[in-house]
């Protein structure tokens, strides 16, 4: 089982080693396309996406104008850019949303001196242990990372009705169809994600089709869906 991008490994002898190695695996399960595509030369694989661990326990939401971030205070996760991003937006639009940044991290202080260089109004909570109270108040869920190898939060964010805002990761553009369930920015730069997450920012209906739209790929992330193919690729690869 494959839990990170391929890409993610930069030394050449450890992806040859691990190239090697998984030719002799009886089966390989992988969380996106292009990883499924990457490693073609095993010969049993499939896409075997996360699940939903912990659904909502509501149905309806009452949103907000909040734009969450969930993740880790680390330079993969993107956050430097990101605040960048915020200060070339339209003052007049970004003053009407409250930005909520849930997590801990060894950049929490440097990101707050940015912040305030920038001068952005940023909420830092912390890490939360009911994350989830924090989804059902957000009208859009913003992940700005580097390097994504899957991206739970845009499952969770799906299951909480968050439009959804990304960089090009390779989990992103496995979860998100852009433009019809959320939005993914051109490149990883300040400025075409400021575009993107403006774009949105001042378009009410926009966010309310793109949550539309990604309800529907709820069932494919319900716990006892991927069980099920689970037990179909085992039962392949005993073959």
């Amino acid at each position: 089982t494959e839990h990170v991008s391929h890409t993610l490994l930069k030394s050449k002898i450890w992806r040859f080693i691990r190239d090697f190695s998984y030719r002799f695996a009886s089966g390989l399960t992988v969380l996106t396309k292009e990883d499924f595509e990457y490693y073609k030369f095993v010969k049993n694989r499939a896409i075997m996406h996360n699940p939903i661990f912990h659904k909502p326990k509501n149905t309806k939401y009452y949103k907000e104008s909040i734009i969450l971030s969930v993740g880790r205070l680390e330079t993969v996760k993107g956050y430097e850019n990101y605040f960048k991003a915020l200060s070339l937006i339209d003052k007049n639009i970004l003053d009407k949303w409250d930005i909520i940044i849930a997590g801990n991290g060894s950049l929490e202080n440097s990101l707050k001196n940015l912040a305030i260089n920038l001068n952005l109004k940023i909420n830092f909570v912390g890490h939360q242990k009911d994350i989830g109270s924090l989804y059902e108040r957000a009208k859009i869920l913003a992940l700005p990372s580097m390097n994504e190898g899957f991206g739970n939060v845009l499952i969770e964010a799906l299951f909480y009705e968050c439009a959804r805002v990304s960089t090009p990761t390779s989990g992103a553009k496995e979860l998100i169809k852009d433009g019809f369930d959320g939005l993914i920015s051109e490149d990883f730069s300040a400025e075409s994600y400021a575009i993107t997450l403006e774009k949105l920012l001042k378009n009410d209906g926009m966010c309310q089709n793109l949550v539309q739209n990604a309800n529907l790929k709820k069932s494919k992330f319900e716990i006892e869906n991927i069980i099920d193919k689970w037990y179909k690729f085992i039962k392949e690869c005993e073959q």
